[in-house]
């Protein structure tokens, strides 16, 4: 009789011990790296000099982790908030039954029209109000992909990938590079803005495409292996589903206080206290539209706080290793070496900007040092390992497809 001895599958470590552990290798990167800075000289432009070393050793990049959690303080609180408000809505099924009235109707082209109509509205959600607040977004992401009975990284893809794309090609977000490079706040909107649909639109194509190969085959999933099927449970039944005025209203109320809460902090220059003001109310407001009593909208919002506790401690944990970087003095460093081969370049300040916002936007799809990129995957149940291996030719793509539209806007002497 033979006895077949079953192989241990690899497994990847843990998002803890994975961050963890970069926080050791940045660590290591601080007696290796040669330290710098970027002073201003005396024409007053930015320079960069080298300067004696600073490492961080282990017992001090552990002591950044209490700085990492209390720096991340305002996106903490607003994830803290995000939380309770999001469960609350979630609770009264007024998008379940939102959604499954689409699909219902939709039938067999669900995904292929639901998908990239999701992604282009998230992009422009990224677009004219990206920020961290919009990690609020990605529940319902997850939500929609689990009634199209699909993986965690099409609910990632949707919504985190989505308003990360519209983030990172703004017309508007830009306008602080545009001051430093004297260059007119708001300058080439228009162009900004085509490039926003055409980056959507290979995003929503490699989402929408992604999605389809689920569908027939949901063992090519990038999430590895299939347990990820027994998370979708009644989520994922397909049902047939008539809307009442109250499902309409409350999914109004959701969608519409993002605009409203940009308006205010934008606008009229409030802050972001302005999502916490503005999204507690409205959530007690649907608990109480869908029928629920105090006590379960209480109970509720302390379900959806709790459950952003440890997402809360990921992101302290990215902030500790941006310090150690910083109090290394080899972020400036890494910054300097990378921006080289374009020190030679002749460039106008327009495509200067340009090619700023879409290097550092694109990169953070990727960048473990990001409480957004972190704190959205850990919402979104994706391992960081399978996100960077599933997003990163859609990244070539995207940075390849920028290169040809710089070369074009260079050319032209955009300015």
């Amino acid at each position: 009789m033979v006895t077949q001895v079953k192989e241990k599958k690899f497994q990847l470590p843990h998002l803890l011990f994975l961050l963890l552990g970069l926080m050791v290798f940045m660590s290591i990167l601080t007696y290796i790296l040669p330290a710098g800075e970027f002073v201003e000289n005396a024409a007053g432009l930015k320079e960069y000099v080298q300067i004696d070393r600073t490492p961080i050793n282990l017992w001090q990049a552990l002591l950044y982790i209490y700085e990492g959690i209390a720096n991340s303080g305002m996106i903490l609180a607003l994830l803290l908030v995000i939380g309770g408000c999001v469960e609350i809505t979630l609770t009264t099924k007024a998008l379940d039954h939102l959604i499954d009235f689409c699909l219902y109707k939709l039938q067999d082209k669900g995904s292929a029209v639901l998908l990239p109509v999701m992604f282009l509205l998230m992009a422009l959600l990224g677009g004219f109000g990206g920020s961290d607040a919009l990690i609020a977004v990605i529940p319902i992401g997850v939500l929609f992909a689990k009634k199209l009975h699909l993986d965690p990284i099409v609910g990632a893809g949707v919504s985190f990938l989505g308003t990360m794309v519209g983030f990172s090609t703004s017309p508007t977000g830009i306008f602080i590079a545009q001051g430093l490079m004297d260059v007119p706040i708001y300058s080439g909107f228009s162009i900004r803005f085509l490039n926003l649909l055409l980056c959507a639109a290979i995003g929503a194509i490699y989402v929408t495409v992604y999605a389809k190969r689920i569908e027939k085959n949901p063992a090519k999933s990038a999430m590895g292996d299939l347990s990820w099927q027994a998370e979708l449970g009644e989520a994922g039944a397909l049902e047939e589903k008539k809307l009442d005025v109250r499902d309409l209203v409350i999914t109004l109320l959701f969608f519409g206080q993002f605009p409203l809460a940009i308006a205010l902090n934008l606008g009229l220059g409030l802050g972001m206290g302005t999502m916490p003001a503005v999204m507690i109310p409205v959530a007690i407001l649907c608990g109480y539209i869908n029928g629920m009593k105090t006590p379960q909208i209480g109970d509720t919002f302390a379900k959806g706080v709790g459950g952003m506790g440890f997402i809360c401690f990921i992101i302290g944990i990215a902030g500790a290793i941006s310090l150690i970087m910083k109090n290394g003095h080899i972020l400036d460093t890494v910054a300097y070496y990378a921006s080289l081969p374009l020190q030679n370049l002749g460039i106008t300040g327009q495509v200067a900007v340009q090619a700023f916002q879409i290097g550092d936007g694109f990169c953070n799809l990727i960048s473990p040092f990001l409480g957004w990129t972190m704190g959205g995957l850990a919402i979104a149940k994706v391992p960081y390992q399978k996100w960077v291996k599933w997003v990163l030719p859609l990244l070539l793509i995207l940075l390849v497809t920028e290169y040809v539209v710089l070369v074009v806007l260079s050319g032209m002497g955009w300015s």
